[in-house]
């Protein structure tokens, strides 16, 4: 009995003694490709759309919206039909954990955009983007 609450201290001991190991921290890449303006769809009240998620192999579709933006208002004049509307820009806001996709017109000066929100993206890291899509790294893990 005497061994074992000896041995047993001893392990208390060394453990509250040692630093707190943690694992290196990692990362996880997500691209996001926007919605293509045939995917695309104006009620008047919101222009929405799905794109596309990936992360590692796998593709998911996602839920762009107007409604997502961090001013959810369509600017007035926006057609109905979007066929004269090209990808302009794709954009990751950190603080609203947001990606936004833009359009515009080159013959016209309106231009609008949609966004998903992206769950647990604090910190995230923008890796490269086009007009159509956007790369995140997203940090994983804990660290010291």
């Amino acid at each position: 009995m005497k061994k074992i609450l000896i041995s047993s201290f001893i392990t208390i001991s060394t453990l509250s003694i040692s630093p707190l190991v943690m694992a290196d921290p990692s990362e996880i890449l997500l691209t996001f490709e926007c919605p293509s303006v045939q995917n695309l769809g104006n009620s008047g009240m919101e222009i929405a759309g799905f794109g596309v998620k990936k992360i590692q192999d796998r593709s998911y579709g996602v839920y762009f919206s107007s409604k997502n933006n961090n001013d959810p208002r369509l600017p007035a004049g926006i057609p109905s039909n979007l066929s004269s509307y090209r990808n302009s820009l794709t954009n990751y806001d950190g603080i609203t954990q947001t990606v936004a996709c833009g359009y515009g017109n080159p013959t016209d000066p309106l231009f609008f955009q949609v966004s998903y929100p992206v769950t647990n993206a604090r910190n995230a890291l923008v890796v490269s983007k086009t007009d159509f899509s956007i790369t995140i790294s997203i940090p994983i893990g804990l660290t010291k």
